[in-house]
Parts: structure tokens; C-alpha cells; sequence
């Protein structure tokens, strides 16, 4: 069992040095640039947490639940309140994303403005899942293990 403790009125965030929340994400992490993945940097991550999950999400893409653009967990924290997440991050495990692959799927959005969610959740155990996991299966899989959640949107238009 891992104990978590919290810094005092501190909640978990999720930033990154290539847009700030509500930004335009550059042309580089997307279909015309080199569709990886832009840094992340988390802070306030619980005291004890021992893995962290990502899940990209494009709302507003002409599907029902939206797009999956990456779906990564069991990301190790190391017992450390700060975690980087760098360009053509490779770690944890990376599930399926709406293209069937595995990794980060590049921004390319059909027309119109879409805000992409890059959703943080601390995790209080190890998933214990294959790879070729969606979204709705991790989804499910993290319920009753979420110690903080954290968000930062992106829009990008074509």
C-alpha cells in the first residue's frame, strides 16, 4: 500500500514550455511539423504517488467521445513531486491510439478550431495492462485509483 500525502492547498498542474493553457500548440507537434508529443512538466504530484497516466484527447473531433491522441500510464515518478515529460517521450506503457498505434498521434485536425485536452492523473497503483489498452479500458482501469488530476488545453486549427 503507498502513502500519499499532500503539500498544503496545493493542487497537481500540468504545464508545458511550448503553449500555455488555452494556446495555440506550434505547427511542430502536429501533422505538419514532426507529430510528437510536446513537453509536459507536472508539479505537486502527492507525496508518495508512484506512477502517473496521460491521455490526449481531441473534443472536437467528429466522433462521438472525440479523438484518442496518446494514452500512456505507469509512467514512474520516482517518489518525486515534479515529473518532465520530454518531446518523443517514450516512457511508461503506451496504449492504442485512435489510429490503432501506439504512441503519440499527431495533431491534424480536419477543419475548424479544436482544443485538445492533455489530461494528468496520479495513480495510486501500477495499471497492470497490455498495450494495445484504449482509452476506455484505462479509463475504467484507473477508477477508484486517481490521487489528483490535472489539465492543460491546447487548440490548434489547420
Amino acid at each position: 500500500m503507498t502513502t500519499v500525502t499532500w503539500a498544503q492547498d496545493k493542487k497537481m498542474t500540468v504545464t508545458s514550455p511550448a503553449f500555455k493553457n488555452n494556446g495555440m500548440i506550434p505547427a511542430r507537434y502536429t501533422c505538419k511539423g514532426m507529430a510528437t508529443n510536446p513537453p509536459l512538466h507536472i508539479s505537486n504530484i502527492p507525496k508518495g504517488t508512484p506512477f502517473i497516466s496521460i491521455i490526449v484527447q481531441d473534443v472536437d473531433a467528429h466522433y462521438p467521445t472525440g479523438v484518442t491522441h496518446w494514452l500512456v500510464w505507469d509512467i514512474k515518478t520516482n517518489s518525486s513531486t515534479e515529473l518532465a515529460i520530454p518531446e518523443n517521450f517514450n516512457g511508461g506503457i503506451q496504449g492504442l491510439n485512435d489510429q490503432n498505434g501506439k504512441g503519440f498521434l499527431g495533431i491534424c485536425p480536419d477543419s475548424g478550431m479544436h482544443h485538445y485536452y492533455f489530461t494528468v492523473y496520479a495513480q495510486d497503483v501500477e495499471m497492470q495492462v497490455g498495450n494495445k489498452t484504449d482509452r476506455k479500458n484505462l479509463q475504467s482501469r484507473l477508477e477508484g485509483h486517481i490521487l489528483a488530476k490535472a489539465e492543460l488545453v491546447g487548440t490548434y486549427k489547420k
